[in-house]
C-alpha cells in the first residue's frame, strides 16, 4: 500500500484499489483476468505498491511555564494536546477483493487517537 489520495471514483465500493485492468469482479471467487487465483506455492502476481491508503498525520504539542513565587518556591505550568488538529487518521483498507466490503474502511488506524488535552501544575519547593 502506498499514501495518497484513492484512485477511481470515490462513490463506488473499492475505490482505494489502484488498478485491476478495467475488469470488474463480477462473482466472489472469480478466477479470471485480473483477478485469477495464483498458482499452487506461489504468492500470485499482483505488483508492488498497487493498494493505497489514507495518510497519517499527527500533531503533538506541549507547552511549559515557569513561575516564581518565591526565592525557593517555584511552580510549574503544564500542557500537553495529543493530535493538537483533531485530524481523523484512518486505518489501512479492506483488501479482500472479493468480498462485498473490499476496499472500505471501518477503523482509525491503530495506535491513534481523537484530540486529547492534559494539564498539570508542579510545585517544586
Amino acid at each position: 500500500m502506498k499514501n495518497g489520495t484513492r484512485s477511481g471514483d470515490p462513490t463506488l465500493g473499492g475505490d482505494w484499489f489502484e488498478n485491476t485492468g478495467g475488469v470488474t469482479l463480477s462473482t466472489a471467487g472469480q478466477s479470471a483476468g485480473p483477478w485469477a487465483q495464483p498458482a499452487l506455492g506461489t504468492f500470485g502476481n499482483i505488483g508492488r505498491d498497487t493498494f493505497r491508503g489514507p495518510k497519517l498525520f499527527n500533531t503533538d504539542m506541549t507547552v511549559f511555564k515557569d513561575f516564581a513565587i518565591t526565592e525557593r518556591t517555584k511552580a510549574q505550568f503544564q500542557a500537553q494536546f495529543y493530535n493538537v488538529f483533531n485530524h481523523v487518521n484512518f486505518d489501512l483498507p479492506n483488501t479482500t477483493v472479493d468480498a462485498s466490503n473490499g476496499g472500505s474502511i471501518n477503523n482509525i488506524a491503530y495506535g491513534t487517537q481523537m484530540r486529547a488535552l492534559t494539564f498539570a501544575l508542579k510545585l517544586n519547593f
